[in-house]
């Protein structure tokens, strides 16, 4: 984790850097800034534990700049730093205090537009938006053994509906846990990558795609893929998986330690498919000539990412 947050220092310094972000007006005064923001720096500073977290924004990225010690949020006491992006609204799940939230950043401060009780899963594994206003979140119930979701209203956060997702594959031999990677919608299906690992969070050498019916959220069929082992991530924190043209879903497998390869693959499945598209992968780390990989990947059309 340590390097996670040097990591993470290092890219909100290049962003301050490399990006040209008009200052807000009213630089430096508190709540002075613009009414609504169209892009969102969320920094995490010092080294794990011992982190604060900012938030600031701007209109603007073609000139000025952003600069966290004048501007912005410290966020620590409002949420966690897994935060879901959305038509100009934040949410987050406080998960030491039970809270699903609904921020606003505004004026240079990230207010509270609306928060629910919730405690239905223990974290945010993956999530996905089924349309503008419907976020569906995953996650398992603090023993790795259960896998459940819940279907959001974005408007109100009132709760559509919630269950365990029924149908996964059975833990094979001395896996005993699910891990969850990335999921997507596309055209009526979800689709969700997913492994095992025993209580030392090693992994069998393959992982697991699941085609699942929105409606129902039963598996309709899952299949085994032995070309790479360990899953994305599909969390807020950083996602390593994204949806093409709402056609393919593109997603990592991230190998744990001990896995025997720590080599980071990138893989797809095709809308309508029951399987992943066995004639497409990309070995990531060759790509990028053998470095460490901690990476947050996306799709910025016209076939770039």
């Amino acid at each position: 984790m340590t390097q996670y947050f040097k990591n993470s220092i290092l890219l909100i310094l290049a962003c301050l850097t490399i990006f040209s972000c008009e200052r807000e007006p009213g630089f430096g005064d508190s709540e002075s800034g613009e009414k609504d923001y169209k892009y969102f720096l969320l920094s995490a500073l010092g080294s794990w534990p011992n982190t604060v977290h900012y938030m600031t924004a701007t209109n603007d990225l073609t000139k000025g700049e952003m600069d966290i010690t004048k501007e912005g949020d410290e966020i620590n006491s409002k949420g966690t730093y897994s935060y879901i992006v959305k038509n100009g609204f934040i949410y987050n799940y406080k998960t030491d205090q039970g809270i699903f939230k609904k921020f606003k950043y505004t004026q240079d401060r990230l207010t509270t537009v609306k928060e629910v009780p919730y405690t239905y899963i223990s974290d945010i594994a993956s999530y996905v938006w089924i349309d503008d206003n419907t976020l569906v979140i995953v996650g398992d119930t603090g023993d790795g053994q259960h896998i459940r979701y819940t279907v959001f209203n974005a408007a109100d956060l009132s709760i559509v509906r919630q269950g365990e997702i029924e149908g996964f594959q059975p833990f094979p031999n001395a896996y005993n846990f699910y891990s969850l990677g990335a999921m997507t919608y596309m055209d009526g299906q979800i689709y969700l990558q997913y492994s095992f690992r025993d209580g030392k969070w090693l992994t069998p050498e393959f992982y697991n795609f699941a085609v699942i019916d929105y409606n129902t959220f039963k598996v309709k069929n899952s299949v085994t893929d032995n070309r790479s082992s360990g899953v994305a991530n599909g969390s807020p924190y950083f996602k390593t998986t994204f949806t093409k043209d709402k056609e393919a879903f593109y997603y990592t497998c991230f190998p744990r330690a001990g896995a025997g390869t720590s080599d980071i693959f990138l893989f797809r499945a095709l809308k309508g498919a029951t399987s992943p598209d066995a004639g497409y992968q990309i070995n990531l780390t060759n790509l990028v000539g053998n470095k460490p990989l901690e990476t947050v990947i996306d799709y910025i059309g016209n076939n770039k990412w």
